[in-house]
């Protein structure tokens, strides 16, 4: 099961585009995956860290006319998928902090 929150490319698989698909290679596994466009979309995308509702709405862009609740899932299944087969890891997001929000911090004191 993938965990929650954002997930990104391991560094160790290596990828090339193959006409609108994508090709990666597992070094870990030893072994090769072919995504079709929607998945070359997305791991384009993976470059940086990303949550599967920020995936699914790179795919709203991309495919209008797509209901934003089945893009955000389809991209929660593929992220669960690439986990499991050990091509994403996962990467601690800075919090948000809230603009004009003041925070006290009390250093040395």
């Amino acid at each position: 099961m993938a965990p929650d929150g954002a997930l990104r490319r391991k560094d160790d698989v290596w990828s090339r585009p193959v006409g609108d698909r994508a090709v990666l290679y597992s070094w870990d596994a030893g072994k090769a995956i072919v995504l079709n466009t929607t998945g070359a979309v997305l791991w384009e995308a993976l470059k940086t860290p990303r949550t599967a509702a920020e995936l699914g709405d790179i795919l709203v862009d991309r495919f209008p006319g797509l209901p934003v609740e089945r893009a955000r899932a389809d991209a929660g299944a593929y992220l669960e998928r690439l986990f499991e087969e050990n091509l994403l890891r996962s990467e601690p997001r800075a919090p948000s902090v809230e603009v004009g929000k003041t925070i006290d911090l009390d250093i040395g004191g």
